[in-house]
């Protein structure tokens, strides 16, 4: 019965036996990487003249500074939402920092807002 099913789809008993054996005995072949030696370029460096040093950069100081000074500058006292708008900070950062001044005796509170001692 096979051999009849074998003729009629045109492979013989014998090239399926090859073929099912083939497949079970053929293994894939490890591969093996040929280290691949990479060339160096050689680049020239450039080298920096002595002409263009960098200026050294000036610092601003902190923001406790900045409110010590903006509040010298100041004729009249500064509230709190004054300050922080002016020195670039949350109002809740500037109460933070000028009780912090406050403490070192740098700034004073007044009834009417706040002024450098």
């Amino acid at each position: 019965m096979v051999e009849r099913i074998l003729k009629w789809l045109g492979l013989r008993e014998s090239d399926s036996q090859i073929e099912v054996t083939a497949q079970k005995t053929v293994k894939p072949k490890s591969v093996v990487k040929k280290s691949v030696k990479k060339k160096i370029v050689k680049r020239p460096v450039k080298k920096k003249s002595l002409k263009t040093k960098k200026k050294p950069v000036k610092t601003q100081g902190t923001k406790k500074d900045a409110l010590v000074k903006y509040l010298s500058k100041r004729k009249k006292p500064a509230s709190i939402e004054d300050v922080a708008r002016k020195v670039g900070v949350t109002p809740m950062t500037a109460r933070r920092y000028l009780y912090y001044l406050a403490k070192e005796k740098k700034v004073k509170k007044t009834k009417n807002g706040w002024v450098v001692k």
